[in-house]
């Protein structure tokens, strides 16, 4: 009995050995990739220095690049690139991964809680795509979803994605499109028009309780089909607020943290394999110890 308690002491010990220095790697890391990217790992591609506070109008025309580069972000997920191609639009060029891409706008300014976006887009490939509600790069999607056979909305946090769907056939076979979305975040309801109509209404939608993610984007595109063309998003008004005061700048890297150690940041800041090497294998000891204590103890 004196050697069982010994080796139960020893797990305990090797738990607490493994807690320490997952949380010193997950600090390092974030601590690292904060610095190195303003604290927007999940929400920049790469580091932009941007004025405080600075506002413009919503509407990006991409058939003429008339944007404001800091306020698009492009997920690269794969390596895909969307290219300007003057008098057309932004398109995807090059698509080589397994999830959409998605190129959202940063830093939409709601009207109360009410997101309004409106979309003009070239679909002549005829390609399912989507429209962004809400996007938190993999632990929260909001997307409308365009397909053959009508309109999805996946309605995913985490772990849970349950899909509402609404028929339209052919609704991916029209190729010059008007999308409108009225996305009200506070109790997650969304008017969806498309073509200048107004095609359902929907309330219960996922709300934003998942704070992992930092950044947060309200419009935006997702395909996975080369040669769909964004022409022009127009969010209302974006405003570029850097400003965080330090609780703000607390929450964001605990939230860094907890991303690096229940899921990962975008992989191209840091590659799922170290991810798997410096992180996960200190979280499965630490599950394998718990599961050995737990038994111990019953």
């Amino acid at each position: 009995m004196k050697k069982y308690k010994n080796d139960e002491a020893s797990v305990a010990s090797i738990l607490l050995g493994l807690i320490f220095s997952i949380t010193f790697s997950s600090v390092v890391i974030a601590f690292i990739l904060g610095q190195a990217y303003n604290y927007q790992v999940t929400g920049n591609e790469e580091f932009i220095d941007i004025n405080t506070g600075s506002m413009i109008g919503g509407e990006q025309d991409y058939t003429t690049n008339d944007i404001l580069d800091n306020a698009n972000y492009v997920s690269k997920w794969g390596g895909a690139t969307w290219t300007y191609i003057p008098d057309i639009g932004k398109v995807l060029t090059d698509y080589s991964g397994s999830d959409n891409t998605y190129m959202a706008l940063k830093g939409v300014v709601p009207v109360g809680d009410v997101y309004t976006v409106n979309y003009r887009l070239n679909n002549s490939v005829l390609a399912d795509y989507g429209v962004i509600l809400r996007y938190t790069e993999d632990m929260n999607k909001l997307i409308v979803m365009v397909e053959s056979d009508g309109f999805r909305v996946t309605n995913e946090q985490l772990f849970w994605n349950p899909n509402y769907f609404y028929a339209y056939p052919n609704a991916n076979q029209i190729r010059d499109v008007q999308i409108k979305t009225v996305f009200n975040d506070k109790i997650a309801s969304l008017d969806f028009y498309f073509q200048g109509q107004k095609i359902f209404s929907k309330d219960g939608l996922n709300q934003d309780t998942m704070k992992f993610n930092a950044a947060r984007y309200y419009a935006g595109v997702a395909t996975k089909t080369e040669g769909f063309t964004v022409e022009k998003i127009n969010a209302g008004t974006i405003t570029l607020d850097t400003s965080k005061n330090i609780f703000q700048q607390f929450e964001e890297f605990l939230g860094l943290m907890a991303t690096i150690i229940l899921w990962n940041v975008n992989p191209q800041f840091l590659p799922l394999e170290l991810n798997l090497l410096f992180i996960k294998t200190q979280l499965i000891g630490i599950v394998i110890c718990i599961i050995m204590i737990a038994r111990g103890t019953s």
